[in-house]
């Protein structure tokens, strides 16, 4: 088995059984059949992380949207979440998102949500291979409301890889956890009128509704 499939399948083992209330390493190493320190090289070669930062970010984010789309209390989504106190989960938590749990379920504000994009898919950009992702699509005009966009700039990228390479991979769940998007977040072009202080023209950025829309931000975003 070579590298870049050893890490997929232990993604996918992840994705599947991270809630399972029998999860650990041991079954993880066992299932894929390499060692956690095997795994955790490979994991940081290819990922640019442990493998126990890789789990500990999916394993959170999902905490995170279980905090605000049910009413459970914080202590019983951290106990969901293998964490064994309040206390552990809320450090955890606020390490990784810069916010407690308790405030971020009230005050909603944007998060760098993790989103498991599989290895090959990154190995298959940076190498410059071309993916078929031909698409038939029929494309009708509607008439959308007024809407403010919120966008995270970059330096000097010219494309997605690029763009990921000098910002990080965690626009995506940054720019999709504000539940007030209009829709999905994606790469945009910005026009000239907004490249200023020597900035790209390549950005990530999400519409969002109303257009009076002011809930505080993380540093680096921007609105218009």
């Amino acid at each position: 088995m070579n590298d870049i499939k050893a890490v997929v399948m232990a993604q996918e083992y992840i994705k599947v059984h991270h809630n399972d209330n029998a999860f650990c390493l041991e079954m993880l190493c066992n299932a894929i059949g390499y060692s956690r320190r095997q795994l955790d090289r490979l994991f940081q070669k290819h990922m640019k992380t442990t493998l126990c930062e890789y789990i500990n970010a999916v394993v959170l984010s999902e905490s995170a949207e279980k905090l605000l789309n049910n009413n459970n209390s914080v202590i019983d989504v951290a106990f969901d979440s293998h964490y064994q106190s309040h206390e552990g989960y809320t450090r955890s938590f606020m390490k990784r998102f810069s916010v407690t749990p308790k405030e971020y379920r009230k005050s909603q504000i944007a998060i760098p949500i993790f989103t498991q994009h599989p290895a090959n898919h990154y190995h298959i950009l940076k190498e410059g291979q071309i993916m078929d992702t031909t698409t038939i699509c029929t494309v009708t005009p509607v008439n959308r409301p007024k809407r403010k966009l919120i966008y995270l700039t970059s330096k000097s990228a010219t494309d997605y890889l690029s763009y990921c390479e000098e910002v990080g991979c965690d626009w995506e769940g940054l720019l999709n956890s504000i539940h007030e998007k209009f829709d999905t977040a994606a790469l945009i072009d910005l026009p000239v009128t907004l490249q200023e202080n020597a900035i790209s023209k390549i950005a990530a950025g999400v519409e969002v509704l109303p257009i009076d829309y002011e809930k505080p931000r993380l540093a680096g975003l921007h609105t218009f």
